[in-house]
Order: C-alpha cells, then sequence, then structure tokens
C-alpha cells in the first residue's frame, strides 16, 4: 500500500508544472499583473492587449516597502520610463504618462519582490476606439 501511495505521489509531481508564470487580467483600458518573480513581464502580447499602449499612468502595489520595478521601453535593453530607485514606499506608487505611446517591458531580473504573488502592476491606458 505505501508503494502505491508513494508511487501516484510521484505521479502527482511529474505531472505538476514546475514553472510559474505572470497572471495578467484585462478590464477595459486596464491590464493588471501579478508576476510570478522570475518571468519578464510584457503586457503588449496579451492577447486582447494593443500592440502598444498610450499609458496613462502605471500603478505599482508592492507586497513589501522595500519592492521596486524597474519598467523599459519595448525590450530588455530599451530605455527606462520607470526607474528602479524611486524614492516612493508603500502601497500604490504611481508614475503618470498623459497617454504617450509605450510598449512596456519589465525586466524580472531588474524587480525586487518581498512576495511577488503579493504584488500587482496595473497599466492604464487610454481607448481609442
Amino acid at each position: 500500500m505505501k508503494k502505491i501511495i508513494l508511487t501516484i505521489l510521484a505521479l502527482c509531481l511529474l505531472a505538476t508544472p514546475l514553472w510559474a508564470a505572470n497572471t495578467y487580467v484585462i478590464t477595459g483600458t486596464v491590464i493588471s499583473v501579478v508576476p510570478d518573480g522570475t518571468t519578464n513581464i510584457e503586457p503588449t502580447t496579451v492577447a486582447t492587449a494593443p500592440a502598444a499602449l498610450n499609458l496613462i499612468c502605471i500603478i505599482f502595489q508592492p507586497s513589501a516597502a522595500n519592492d521596486k520595478i524597474q519598467v523599459r521601453q519595448t525590450n530588455a535593453s530599451g530605455a527606462i520610463i520607470w526607474p528602479a530607485n524611486l524614492d516612493v514606499l508603500g502601497a500604490g506608487q504611481v508614475v503618470y504618462y498623459d497617454g504617450m505611446s509605450f510598449h512596456p517591458y519589465i525586466v524580472a531580473s531588474e524587480c525586487t519582490f518581498g512576495t511577488a504573488a503579493n504584488a500587482k502592476i496595473t497599466f492604464v491606458y487610454k481607448n481609442y476606439k
């Protein structure tokens, strides 16, 4: 009986994915992302998102006081549009962009999360439909 239970547990572990993924939720002109802490974040690749976002603002809700994000333009080596060393700490860090067109990209290794699953990054953009 023990061998059967151990075999079933081993098979369950093998069948369970060992990788994580960022969680995206799109509601109207808002894209919310809960990071996994290891995967780069690129909201414009989500199926229903526009190719570039005319950003009104980015809101970062950290999981801990020392959490930091760095947002780049287009790819991992693009220009920094949200620097990781902002002096603002606590909940609801906001950077406003006044509708400028961006293709935001966040390199996971440039971010610091106390608990990534408790952090949230929200991109609010204009809807030109």
